[in-house]
């Protein structure tokens, strides 16, 4: 088979959804996969990726490396021995340390336990024991940071046979609390570097009848049912493009037959149906009550729906059981145009990339068009039982993000309060009186504990206002923090309207007589309110504090930064080759700055 075919055939199978493939299909495209490999590499991110397991791990790799390649990564990938969590990570000259990845994917197993508390231990006897046990990890983790990767480890999965039947939820020292205190100590004492992938969450869900396969372990050492190897990689996946900086931010949502039972256009307001009494109505009720949840810690809602803006708005303003109100909305697109061309619109809106969108429409038509002519957006294909969209919005991972910051948690709301600033802006006849009215207050400070998981969450999630893209794990910034020659800085932004929290990052590197800009980020929200300006002073100012002569900064291109290429032309600095800008730090430019300084 020539090379053409098998291109054709490979991107046809990658349209669909593989967690929802059986892994021996997956395999065969694998197969395929390989012999083009080199062909379809070009323009794909790598990753190198070493997978460590106790059970067998072989045909795991296989379904990563093709499930990653279909999200646009190439792995180069390390396979470990059987059973080589131990051998190979406490062992400083194995190859794994020679390979060197910068994501280490460990898969254990309640196996990897050989002792438990025995019957009848006290409580400070298991204590103790879940105390040794994370000795060992604690260890296992200090010695993989010297790789400065990051570790994605499972939790363990408790087993299905249980030594004292129904005691087993009942004593503290059944095997089964034992594994649950330690996932839960786990949790808690993780290194940052350390992101856990809840695999027992999975088995619960499919139920561990299914999970484990006594007949499959025996023969191949399988730790679990082959079945379910593409789900699993699915959520080792997901973490590892949230640490990418591929990450969905909004959800977009149609409203008839959607967010409620019926059309409003034809029902009216008081006959869509929203009745806590019927249980159609109840089911649109929950997922309403879900998404307002998805709101609380972040996830910017929006509607694009086919109707007159002020029918559509009815349903929010006048039924008496809506649960979501015009307030929770943060941009309301109603109209007749199609939904693809409303959706770029509800994207430029927020100022977000298209690709962190995720469409849920109940009719398959709509769903078609946006996913013909918007490939970048996550489109839900909702069954037709209003009673499963939770379920169905919940099982796409689309918001498995590796962190939660305040101002996660704050983000939907002042994307509402840009309404209010907007309204503002309108009633000046200049921007700099709109940008005085503002009230602004700014702060730019020096990265310490309270600030490092905001720092490396905008800093591997900022695309747009990015001038060199450079992803960091916790052992990067922790390097650079105990660098003297590094300065790692915040910026903090707050207005008559909200407090942003870190909004900018700014990494600072002193060669010699040069302050080189490692790095500067900014989340779109704050666009053209005169932070870079801001900042831009505070910088100069370090700079000329380490003895420095020039600061000088670098642009590097990518498919999403080109809002920025004229960013230090427009600062003043002086173009020295064709990424390359420097300025002198004594410079004496007269720019308004609109910010006063406070924390």
């Amino acid at each position: 088979m020539n090379s053409e075919k098998i291109i054709k055939e490979l991107n046809q199978f990658l349209t669909l959804d593989l967690k929802q493939q059986s892994y021996m299909d997956i395999l065969k495209y694998h197969k395929k996969y390989l012999k083009i490999k080199e062909q379809v590499s070009n323009g794909k991110k790598c990753l190198k990726v070493a997978v460590i397991g106790s059970k067998s791990i072989q045909l795991f790799v296989k379904v990563l490396e093709l499930m990653a390649f279909q999200k646009g990564y190439v792995l180069d990938i390390y396979e470990g021995e059987y059973d080589g969590i131990t051998s190979e990570v406490f062992d400083e000259h194995s190859q794994l340390y020679a390979f060197a990845p910068q994501y280490v994917l460990l898969l254990t197993h309640y196996s990897d336990i050989r002792t438990y508390p025995s019957l009848l231990s006290t409580q400070d006897e298991i204590k103790n024991w879940v105390q040794q046990q994370m000795n060992y990890y604690h260890t296992l983790w200090h010695n993989l940071n010297r790789l400065h990767c990051v570790i994605l480890q499972s939790y363990f999965v408790t087993p299905i046979v249980r030594q004292l039947d129904q005691l087993e939820a009942s004593v503290p020292y059944s095997q089964e609390n034992a594994l649950r205190l330690l996932n839960q100590k786990m949790m808690e004492e993780k290194e940052s570097y350390v992101h856990m992938i809840d695999l027992d969450y999975i088995a619960s869900y499919i139920g561990k009848r299914n999970w484990f396969d006594e007949r499959n372990y025996y023969l191949n050492k399988a730790g679990f049912s082959y079945d379910y190897l593409p789900l699993v990689v699915s959520y080792y996946l997901s973490r590892l493009f949230s640490l990418e900086g591929i990450v969905k931010k909004c959800v977009v949502l149609d409203l008839d037959n959607t967010l409620w039972g019926g059309v409003i256009g034809d029902d009216g307001y008081e006959g869509i149906n929203l009745n806590p009494n019927d249980a159609i109505g109840e089911a649109f009720l929950a997922f309403q009550d879900y998404l307002l949840s998805l709101k609380e810690r972040g996830v910017i809602l929006a509607v694009c729906s086919k109707n007159e803006e002020d029918i559509a708005k009815e349903g929010f303003t006048k039924n008496e059981f809506m649960r979501l109100s015009l307030d929770d909305i943060s941009c309301f697109m109603a109209n007749w145009n199609d939904k693809a061309s409303n959706i770029k619109k509800i994207a430029e809106f927020l100022n977000i990339g298209i690709d962190s969108l995720v469409f849920v429409d109940d009719n398959p038509a709509e769903r078609e068009i946006v996913k013909t002519f918007l490939p970048e957006v996550t489109v839900i294909d909702l069954p037709d039982d209003p009673a499963l969209y939770v379920r169905s919005l919940n099982e796409a991972m689309c918001f498995d993000w590796h962190a939660l910051t305040p101002e996660d948690v704050t983000r939907a709301k002042t994307y509402q309060e840009n309404l209010k600033r907007l309204e503002l802006e309108q009633s000046f006849v200049d921007y700099a009186s709109y940008l005085q009215s503002l009230e602004m207050r700014g702060y730019v400070g020096e990265v310490n504990d309270h600030e490092v998981d905001r720092f490396i969450q905008l800093s591997n999630k900022s695309n747009q206002f990015n001038l060199r893209t450079v992803r960091l794990s916790e052992a990067d910034v922790e390097c650079m923090r105990n660098d003297p020659h590094y300065k790692l800085l915040y910026v903090t932004l707050s207005d008559c309207f909200s407090q942003y929290g870190i909004i900018s990052c700014i990494i600072l590197h002193k060669q010699d007589e040069i302050c080189f800009i490692e790095n500067w980020l900014m989340s779109c929200r704050v666009l053209k309110r005169g932070v870079e300006n801001f900042a831009f002073y505070e910088v100069l100012n370090i700079a000329k504090a380490w003895g420095c002569k020039t600061l000088v900064g670098e642009y590097i291109a990518t498919k999403k930064n080109k809002m920025v290429k004229d960013f230090y032309s427009q600062l003043g600095f002086e173009k020295i080759d064709d990424n390359r800008y420097q300025i002198d730090v004594n410079t004496n430019q007269d720019v308004k700055i609109y910010i006063k300084k406070g924390e």
